[in-house]
């Protein structure tokens, strides 16, 4: 998450978090149609008091987090003729002109090739041609591609910093803005409402926060004594995402610790207690977001195959080999995460002598970005998984 115009994190390593009001969660909800309905339909007076304290540690920090990265945000609706071009930064980025907004803003990302894919399926060719300097190619190709396609219409997200004006990406016409205030918003108010009905003490593990991005690790105060295993903590993973093909996800997730050593480990996606697309509609979403209340249950169930942990003394030869595959073949990870691991993987720091849980905390170590670490941690989950099922 390193790579966005704003970003910050979190992480509760000496349990010193603090809990909000409730009555604080309502800095999420913006004066939009969208929030307000979301808000009607889940209010704070489902908690209790307003002034009374949000029942999850780490809730003060995670919104003072959501503050210091939150931007300004907005989606433009518009068509090809009422959009000027006027060059590109040093980046190479084109910088757009908004004319019936009065806006200028320049590209961030990869917004330029997602434009020129978008807009006239030829992405590739305009990028070669920013990278071999042919910026007359260029001109000659927009002023073309701007007449040609004038009437063509999209939407574009742009965010605000130091008050200049960024293109993040293109949505879609038909998307809701379930934006990450939003996804923070009802995760919080449903977890806090779980805690309360079910006396479980909830914390922000972690939280990783971009102007277009968040992932939190919500985790539960009290643990499982697995015999063989270790300590068992099940926690949640929110995801969101504000440009298209995002979701807003929440997922269950596993922390296992013996001692010095731990490894966390997330089921699929589709394993989710919900996954919502920017497209579903509003009473579809207060359904879907209701599911948290099966959290338990999943728990139950993943708590079966976590326990024939116990039966799996150390990692074959074979499974090794699998996992170098699965790290090295990757097309998430980047190829110093990959020379770390085989940096462990050919100097014998990992081998057949191991446990499980002296190999996933091992590995666990080749990388600190946080989107390859969930990809290890599924990749974690999936080996246990197979093993367990044999």
């Amino acid at each position: 998450m390193s790579n966005f115009i704003m970003n910050g994190k979190i992480v509760n390593s000496d349990g010193n978090f603090s809990k909000a009001k409730i009555k604080d969660l309502k800095y999420f909800i913006r004066d939009y149609e969208l929030d307000e309905t979301i808000f009607k339909k889940l209010p704070l007076e489902l908690l209790g008091k307003i002034d009374n304290d949000l029942p999850i540690n780490g809730s003060k920090e995670l919104i003072d987090l959501f503050e210091k990265i939150d931007a300004k945000k907005i989606d433009i609706p518009e068509v090809i003729e009422n959009i000027n071009f006027n060059g590109v930064t040093e980046e190479n980025e084109i910088i757009l002109n908004f004319v019936n907004d009065d806006l200028v803003a320049s590209g961030v990302y990869n917004f330029t090739y997602q434009f020129f894919e978008e807009l006239f399926d030829m992405g590739k060719y305009e990028k070669f041609c920013f990278e071999n300097n042919l910026q007359d190619v260029i001109n000659e190709n927009i002023v073309k591609l701007f007449e040609k396609f004038k009437e063509t219409k999209k939407q574009y997200r742009l965010i605000e910093q130091n008050e200049k004006w960024y293109l993040r990406g293109i949505t879609s016409i038909k998307y809701n803005n379930y934006d990450n205030n939003i996804a923070i918003y009802i995760t919080m108010l449903l977890l806090s409402k779980l805690s309360i009905d079910r006396n479980i003490g909830i914390s922000v593990k972690s939280a990783y926060i971009s102007d277009s991005d968040i992932k939190v690790f919500f985790e539960q105060d009290n643990y499982k004594k697995v015999d063989g295993v270790g300590n068992v903590y099940f926690g949640v993973l929110l995801t969101n995402g504000e440009i298209r093909n995002s979701q807003f996800s929440l997922e269950v997730y596993y922390r296992i610790e013996d001692e010095n050593l731990s490894f966390t480990a997330i089921p699929e996606l589709k394993d989710s207690i919900f996954s919502i697309n920017h497209t579903l509609r509003v009473d579809w979403l207060i359904t879907k977001v209701q599911k948290i209340d099966e959290l338990i249950n999943i728990e139950n169930s993943m708590l079966k195959y976590i326990k024939a942990i116990k039966d799996i003394k150390v990692l074959s030869e074979n499974v090794l080999y699998n996992l170098m595959l699965k790290i090295t073949q990757s097309r998430i990870l980047i190829s110093e995460t990959k020379e770390n691991f085989k940096n462990i993987y050919d100097k014998n720091l990992i081998n057949n002598s191991m446990t499980l849980l002296q190999v996933f905390d091992k590995v666990d170590k080749i990388t600190i970005d946080i989107d390859e670490k969930i990809y290890l941690q599924r990749i974690y989950n999936e080996i246990i998984k197979d093993l367990t099922n044999r």
